[in-house]
Formats: structure tokens, C-alpha cells, sequence
């Protein structure tokens, strides 16, 4: 299972070419799924890897929206 989370990161990468370079950080969740490869396809792109805290579940949540 871990081979097919970094290849989907590689994908992902690939699929955001030239995109990327406007990019400046990767959220990385503390799943224990992703191996220490998977932030590594982002920090050889340039991204730094900012990691969740542990037992945050609001922080995925949109925010409000007005109205």
C-alpha cells in the first residue's frame, strides 16, 4: 500500500508540471500509510512539508463561508 501513496505523490507531481514551481508547502497529514519517501518527492520539488498536529480533525474543515 505504501508503493502506491508515493506513486500517487509522483503523479501528482507530474500532473501539476510547471504549476508546482508557484507552490510553497506540501500538508502532510500524520497517516501512517505515507513512508519517509513520500514527503521527499516534495522537497526535491522545492516544497517544504508542514505536518499536521496529532488529533486535530477541524483542521481539514473548509472555512465559514458568509451568506
Amino acid at each position: 500500500m505504501t508503493r502506491y501513496t508515493v506513486q500517487r505523490a509522483r503523479n501528482l507531481v507530474m500532473g501539476l508540471g510547471d504549476c508546482i514551481a508557484g507552490l510553497r508547502f506540501a500538508i502532510h497529514d500524520r497517516d501512517p500509510l505515507s513512508t519517509s519517501a513520500f514527503p521527499e518527492i516534495f522537497t526535491a520539488e522545492g516544497l517544504r512539508i508542514v505536518t499536521t498536529l496529532p488529533r486535530t480533525p477541524r483542521m481539514n474543515d473548509a472555512p465559514p463561508t458568509a451568506g
